[in-house]
């Protein structure tokens, strides 16, 4: 399975769950996946693709991570937290 059908699959999982922090994260990165497909006029993304955009959202993260934590944030940084263990759970070890 694609990891674009695993962020599909975990998205449904996540809404039966009520899970709002991980669907909201899930949410993020497949509009992140639909942006890439939109660019290049595709109807799928490769798992090549996938790693490369989730290795974006995950510096992404681990930067606001760092910014809010240095500014004493703490609310603003669990979010962040939240997300990034979502992104890395796809990353390849």
């Amino acid at each position: 399975m694609s990891i674009y059908d695993q962020i599909n699959e975990q998205m449904k999982t996540a809404m039966k769950a009520r899970d709002k922090e991980r669907l909201g994260a899930l949410r993020g990165i497949r509009a992140v996946f639909i942006n890439e497909r939109k660019k290049n006029n595709s109807d799928t993304v490769t798992d090549p693709q996938c790693v490369a955009l989730l290795r974006t959202l995950a510096k992404q993260r681990k930067d606001s991570l760092q910014s809010y934590t240095t500014a004493n944030r703490e609310d603003l940084a669990a979010v962040e937290r939240s997300e990034l263990a979502v992104i890395e759970e796809f990353l390849p070890r």
